[in-house]
């Protein structure tokens, strides 16, 4: 049997004892139970900045029939001409006072949310809404309203009323599951 110097042991120990520390700071603190067994996850989700939100899987998500346009007509106080689904997104008119009301709502992700508000001109931040909504000028749209639900719901309004994206977007809020 060989025997190791002692400053190859000493050497060694360090190393082992270095390798404990940095797994100790690297592990992931649980989170906390309360007396119904219930973790604080929702609290913690609350918590996160918009770039940690979880995305939520929206591919088969039918947002016409999530979000119906009868709500959305009867939130509005305007008469339904109808709808139109497409993939993620829901397109409505309305019969408004000065003619057609349309908009569309859009479910987009966390990355197309943050890509979108880092990279526009004229963006303002719309306090009130979800986690976070800003408003941005898009061509053709008189207003294109962005927002976020903490449990990663991402959507926007793109309306061509600008009267209409904010009643639009408190309903989606409320409704869309």
């Amino acid at each position: 049997m060989k025997v190791l110097p002692m400053g190859c042991m000493r050497l060694a120990l360090l190393l082992v004892l270095m390798i404990e520390l940095v797994a100790c700071d690297s592990k992931q603190e649980q989170p906390a139970v309360d007396a119904s067994g219930q973790t604080a996850k929702a609290e913690a989700v609350s918590q996160l900045s918009i770039e940690e939100l979880p995305d939520r899987n929206i591919d088969d998500m039918d947002v016409c029939a999530l979000l119906p346009g009868s709500a959305l007509a009867s939130a509005l106080n305007l008469p339904l001409l109808g709808t139109e689904s497409g993939p993620g997104m829901c397109s409505y008119a309305l019969r408004g006072d000065s003619g057609e009301a349309r908009f569309d709502v859009i479910l987009t992700s966390n990355g197309i949310f943050l890509f979108t508000r880092n990279t526009s001109e004229n963006v303002k931040d719309v306090p009130g809404f979800g986690v976070a909504a800003y408003t941005r000028k898009a061509s053709g749209i008189n207003q294109d309203l962005w927002v976020a639900r903490k449990d990663g719901l991402f959507f926007h309004v793109a309306a061509y009323d600008p009267d209409v994206a904010e009643p639009v977007a408190r309903v989606a809020l409320d409704t869309i599951p």
